[in-house]
């Protein structure tokens, strides 16, 4: 596992940081054409969703997303993968250490009581929302929560944060999910970039370093109905001497976005940004807590007990039909 990456091959190469990836075994090798093709001026960073089932251990979740048992010396030389996200424990925490044996250097993670990695003398560190089934316990994840800012606060500085968080398919940042991006701007750190939302998200200008809320699937192979390769269309954060947002399409480079953010909607007041989102987003049937509080004991304890009342219909196979009920109740 790398903590630092540097490498006289790849000094003079800006960072690009890339969103969601998950392939099959019949996708491996488009993914590597890719990267090598069309993306071999920058060090590419993607977060890798999913896990090698190398203890053929069963998983309790309902869609696993597992990796082909991919030799990793195949992988281009300027590709890594964070690994702090919520499917590489879809195998159990046991297989989750298995992968870091076998992926070895191509993956960035802190090792235990180290908070920054670092890549070409660029600081980042990287944060989980466990609301969003990222497991901590185990994995020496850090946490992306008002607690867990305040333990690393003094570590901020100077540094790109990268959230695997936000809630899925959404465009725009939970009240909660704003409020904390904002924080970790005022603490000092240069940027901070979400992925896990699998939709580009909408971004803006916070005391002038950039906060990106969902960089998308940057290169998503076909999964049940939730995902198609052919419909990954992502952004990536460029970072050299200054940070920049690049169009992807399926990894191929689709132009820089402008710099001009014209998004006056993240100007309002907290309370009103609320009642836009509450708007906006209205209560689903899965009753899923929508992070309106910005307090993180109140959230804790929605989700608390919705996560109990969830797994409890899903064990006993209720999930769909209580959902289906409560849709058509919704609309009438």
């Amino acid at each position: 596992m790398n903590t630092h990456i540097s490498d006289s091959n790849i000094n003079d190469k800006k960072i690009l940081i890339v969103g969601d990836v998950f392939f099959k075994e019949n996708d491996t090798q488009r993914l590597i054409d890719k990267v090598r093709n069309e993306l071999n001026d920058y060090i590419v960073l993607a977060n890798l969703e999913g896990s090698i089932n190398l203890l053929k251990n069963k998983s309790k979740k309902s869609i696993p997303l597992s990796l082909p048992n991919f030799n990793p010396d195949d992988m281009p030389s300027n590709l890594y993968f964070s690994i702090v996200n919520n499917h590489v424990t879809d195998f159990g925490i046991d297989n989750f250490f298995k992968n870091i044996e076998h992926l070895k250097n191509k993956i960035v993670y802190p090792l235990k009581g180290e908070i920054h990695t670092y890549i070409n003398n660029k600081k980042f560190i990287f944060l989980a929302d466990k609301k969003e089934q990222c497991v901590l316990r185990g994995t020496n994840f850090l946490s992306f929560s008002n607690k867990g800012l305040k333990e690393i606060y003094s570590h901020l500085k100077d540094s790109h944060v990268i959230v695997h968080g936000g809630i899925e398919y959404r465009k725009h940042p939970s009240p909660y999910q704003r409020s904390l991006a904002r924080k970790i701007i005022e603490s000092g750190a240069s940027s901070v970039i979400f992925h896990h939302s699998h939709v580009v998200g909408n971004y803006e200008y916070w005391q002038g370093k950039l906060i990106h809320y969902g960089l998308g699937n940057a290169f998503f192979s076909d999964t049940s109905n939730l995902h198609k390769l052919e419909e990954s269309i992502s952004q990536g954060i460029v970072i050299g001497d200054s940070t920049r947002i690049l169009n992807l399409n399926i990894l191929s480079p689709d132009g820089i976005v402008s710099s001009n953010n014209d998004n006056k909607l993240y100007e309002n007041r907290d309370y009103d940004y609320k009642q836009f989102y509450k708007n906006k987003y209205k209560l689903e049937s899965s009753f899923r807590p929508r992070q309106l509080f910005l307090n993180d004991m109140l959230i804790n304890i929605q989700y608390f007990f919705w996560s109990m009342a969830a797994n409890f219909f899903v064990k006993n196979k209720l999930s769909k039909p209580i959902k289906s009920f409560l849709n058509n109740f919704i609309k009438n």
